[in-house]
């Protein structure tokens, strides 16, 4: 039995619908219909609750728990990737999945791709 690499994408905020990448969402339809075509173990996350400006101390906290129980850890989007950086280091910067550029789309696509190889 192949063991799947175990993936966490995190997103800025669930927008208040209750979950990451909802999907109802532009972002949250792209980005499952890219996963569930992948041989990969993902988990979803957000960096901070909607209200927030930037991750606190309990985000923060959260975030590195839930790295540690992950292969690997991607960050879409620039904001992300700019606040996340600095506390995951590891992190895999990919393009968000409501980018309008067909460009991030493939960069987006091929990243995971990449990712959900052994």
């Amino acid at each position: 039995m192949p063991i799947y690499p175990r993936i966490l994408l995190v997103g800025e905020h669930d927008k208040g619908f209750g979950e990451p990448f909802a999907p109802s969402t532009v972002s949250g339809k792209r980005l499952r219909k890219i996963l569930t075509t992948l041989p990969i173990n993902w988990s979803l996350t957000n960096m901070m609750t909607p209200s927030s400006k930037e991750p606190n101390r309990r985000d923060i906290s959260r975030l590195k728990r839930l790295a540690k129980h992950n292969d690997k850890v991607v960050l879409l989007g620039h904001k992300v990737q700019s606040l996340v950086l600095p506390i995951l280091p590891q992190g895999i910067k990919l393009p968000h999945p409501a980018s309008r550029r067909k460009i991030d789309l493939i960069t987006l696509h091929e990243g995971l791709v990449q990712l959900s190889k052994p």
